[in-house]
């Protein structure tokens, strides 16, 4: 299975928009931050823009788990897992939404033939499981939380489990970018570190689901 040029130009575009803001902001970046850190108020906004960020995940190529990482760094776990997870939630509700709604047209355009294809019938086996993988894992993530959507699951289900993924991913990543400043690690390795992580997860994927989904279909015409 090749990979798709989308996802090389996702990788090669975030490494190098990280390493210019490296290179050319990072004294004032790190100087903004800690004016935040030490202002309630300041707090408070940057806490609101983590939100809307992430609560637009779905229509743009944000590498979250940066996001959640650094909003660990500023804010510390407790506060940056209850913020990060608030803005995973809201996107993923608002997808799920559109196409339980808004019907069949939304998941067309944004889910790709193959990944709704495959996707489509490990929802079937497996339903809500399925959301449950692959919540760390970019693009397929949002596509299982449409189709899931268009198949109109139950939404206090479909929300509950959501809220505990969330949960569980936002925790390791402000843990992680909490540990990486503590321990003085600078601050774009743990970036690229957090985004290297779920484009892992994304490649994993791309090779098993197939594999999964073949050897389902083998298994039933059997």
């Amino acid at each position: 299975m090749t990979i798709p040029r989308f996802f090389i130009w996702f990788v090669v575009g975030s490494i190098v928009l990280l390493g210019l803001s490296w290179l050319f902001l990072d004294d004032t970046m790190a100087q903004f931050v800690e004016d935040w850190r030490d202002q309630s108020s300041s707090r408070y906004v940057y806490s609101m823009v983590v939100i809307t960020v992430l609560s637009v995940d779905l229509l743009l190529p944000i590498p979250s788990s940066a996001v959640i990482t650094h909003a660990g760094q500023t804010l510390g776990v407790f506060a940056g897992t209850i913020v990060t997870s608030v803005g995973l939630t809201i996107g993923s509700c608002v997808g799920y939404a559109s196409t339980r709604w808004l019907g069949e047209s939304i998941a067309l355009r944004s889910v790709r033939e193959f990944d709704r294809s495959a996707l489509q019938k490990l929802i079937d086996k497996s339903g809500v499981l399925v959301l449950v993988l692959l919540r760390p894992v970019p693009i397929l993530a949002e596509a299982s939380v449409l189709l899931l959507g268009l198949g109109k699951m139950d939404f206090g289900r479909f929300l509950f489990w959501l809220t505990i993924s969330n949960l569980a991913i936002c925790l390791f990543f402000t843990k992680w970018g909490s540990w990486a400043a503590e321990n003085n690690l600078p601050e774009i390795a743990s970036l690229l570190i957090s985004i290297a992580i779920p484009l892992l997860l994304l490649l994993i994927s791309k090779l098993l689901i197939p594999k999964l989904v073949a050897s389902e279909a083998q298994f039933t015409n059997e």
